[in-house]
């Protein structure tokens, strides 16, 4: 086990316990939000964070985007092809033993290794990832963690992973997960999604039309909130409602499903 343990300084360390420790004081996704973007990019540097869930040797999973240090708009979801990469990436993890791993994207695009599904995408910038997963006996879902950046990987960044990993996977089982459900065959055509979500779009009251331009403005619930005059607890539950009306999981898909019937 010693070879996972991160070369930190004495300093780096006692930040790096306060983080975890922090980590059990979670109340909110939102506060998962900001403590993934917080402290923890000083230890994890990365882009995004998805956690997959299920049954990853057969890509029968969901996906969700836990962290974004990137903007969003403009990306779609592609859960099928995130479902395929985690395929890949879950085995390769069980070939490793179940340790941890960072691959680099330049030499890593291949169809072995999953990741030539993000060419194309606006992930296809990202130039590495890195992989660690939980198995759970108990017999529910596994969970395989990835973490992509735009920087070369840092020689110890699977080690770093491995560490904040039970405190990242505690507070996300913790706080509870929204990841989208995985694609069934028996799921109706392209055609008739696109108009389904045509249809949910038109049903968004003013409010929460005025509340998505200012969502695909950038702007946070406690800034929307200041600007009409209520509160980012408000603005939350007018979200909450909008992500139901058009199937969605977050801020970006919301709009980037709204973009779509534009």
């Amino acid at each position: 086990m010693s070879t996972l343990i991160p070369a930190l300084t004495p300093d780096e360390m006692a930040n790096l316990l306060k983080s975890m420790q922090e980590s059990l004081l979670l109340q909110s996704r939102q506060d998962l939000l900001h403590w993934l973007q917080g402290e923890i990019q000083r230890y994890l540097p990365h882009e995004l964070l998805y956690v997959a869930r299920g049954d990853l040797a057969t890509g029968q999973c969901s996906v969700e985007v836990l962290s974004a240090a990137v903007a969003l708009t403009g990306l779609e979801f592609e859960q099928l092809a995130f479902a395929t990469l985690a395929v890949h990436l879950h085995e390769r993890w069980k070939t490793y033993r179940q340790a941890p791993f960072a691959l680099c994207m330049k030499n890593a695009a291949s169809g072995r290794s999953g990741l030539d599904v993000l060419r194309g995408t606006a992930l296809d910038r990202m130039r590495s990832v890195v992989v660690h997963g939980l198995r759970d006996s108990t017999g529910g879902a596994d969970r395989l963690y990835l973490s992509l950046s735009a920087q070369q990987p840092g020689a110890d960044a699977h080690r770093r992973l491995a560490m904040l990993l039970p405190f990242i996977d505690g507070a996300v089982q913790a706080l509870g997960g929204q990841a989208a459900s995985p694609p069934r065959r028996d799921q109706p055509a392209a055609n008739e999604v696109a108009e389904r979500h045509s249809e949910a779009a038109t049903r968004l009251s003013a409010r929460e039309a005025e509340i998505m331009r200012w969502v695909r403005a950038g702007k946070t619930n406690q800034e929307i909130g200041l600007i009409l005059d209520i509160s980012a607890f408000t603005v939350k539950n007018h979200l909450q409602r909008i992500f139901r009306k058009i199937d969605v999981i977050n801020r970006a898909q919301a709009v980037a499903r709204l973009d779509e019937v534009r």
